[in-house]
């Protein structure tokens, strides 16, 4: 990202506007969430999964940015950054799945699924934040315990760390790119609160 695509590869203006329609997509599935009923395994679910849509958006918003920022540092830490939330994302909405799947019928399969840890380590995952977005931040590691509630609660750590990286990006750029992270910061902080 952050480059004009090469021979076989998608331009800019294309990788732009497929995540303009991928956050259109995302805000129809939040509302579309947020008029469900509550889970069997309580409104706990909805919440994640809600949560996880909010990700979702940060994910292509920073994605944005992405592809706008010049070639060098900021942009390479927004291509990290943006995956460091879709993982995020997809981690709040395992939690909701472990939580609903005593509610699902068990079915067999000789295929064994493994899912990743219910929390990410960053620097194992090949995701490890750096400059410019970590200048005067301090990444604290994330309490994990066996617990969802603790699970849950360490994965609000790492949001509410992402969200100070985000924000760190917004007062690098300006114009639309540093209010929508900005905003995105905002939603992700409100989701660690939520989480903790």
């Amino acid at each position: 990202m952050g480059r004009q695509g090469r021979a076989g590869e998608r331009t800019n203006a294309v990788v732009t506007a497929e995540l303009a329609d991928g956050l259109r997509t995302a805000r129809e599935a939040k509302v579309a969430v947020e008029a469900l009923p509550p889970s069997p395994a309580g409104a706990i679910v909805n919440r994640l999964y809600r949560s996880s849509i909010v990700l979702d958006e940060g994910w292509m918003t920073i994605s944005s940015a992405a592809v706008s920022a010049s070639p060098g540092p900021l942009g390479d830490q927004l291509v990290v950054a943006s995956r460091r939330a879709l993982e995020l994302s997809n981690r709040v909405f395992d939690r909701g799945r472990v939580l609903i799947a005593a509610h699902l019928p068990t079915t067999t399969t000789a295929i064994e699924l493994v899912p990743p840890a219910p929390v990410p380590d960053w620097v194992a995952e090949g995701l490890a934040p750096g400059p410019p977005l970590d200048v005067g931040l301090v990444q604290a590691p994330a309490p994990v315990g066996t617990s969802e509630a603790a699970r849950r609660r360490a994965l609000g750590v790492l949001i509410e760390a992402e969200a100070a990286r985000v924000a760190r990006a917004a007062d690098l750029l300006t114009g639309p790119q540093h209010d929508a992270l900005l905003a995105t910061s905002r939603q992700m902080l409100v989701l660690a609160t939520q989480l903790r």
